[in-house]
């Protein structure tokens, strides 16, 4: 396995998006609150990064799951104060 500028390619964009291939490598930093739970901005782009507005921490996970090859890896950062429940 390679790795490098002609072997990678850098996706900015909703990993619900993300539909067409599946991925040796992916580095999130996913929504941290759902609604209801801490202050939301004036500023939407903002609360898209801090919120889970139109999905949940458990379709952000089957998704990941789903975009993954088989030997696939993920790094994912989430807040130590919010637990995020893995079955």
């Amino acid at each position: 396995l390679q790795y490098g500028p002609s072997h990678a390619s850098i996706f900015m964009q909703h990993l619900s998006e993300m539909k067409d291939n599946l991925y040796d490598l992916v580095i999130s930093n996913p929504p941290y609150f759902h609604l209801g739970h801490g202050l939301l901005s004036p500023d939407q782009a903002k609360n898209r990064c801090r919120f889970f507005i139109d999905s949940s921490a458990e379709n952000f996970f089957s998704d990941l799951k789903s975009r993954l090859k088989p030997d696939g890896t993920a790094f994912v950062l989430i807040r130590e104060d919010q637990p995020i429940s893995l079955k």
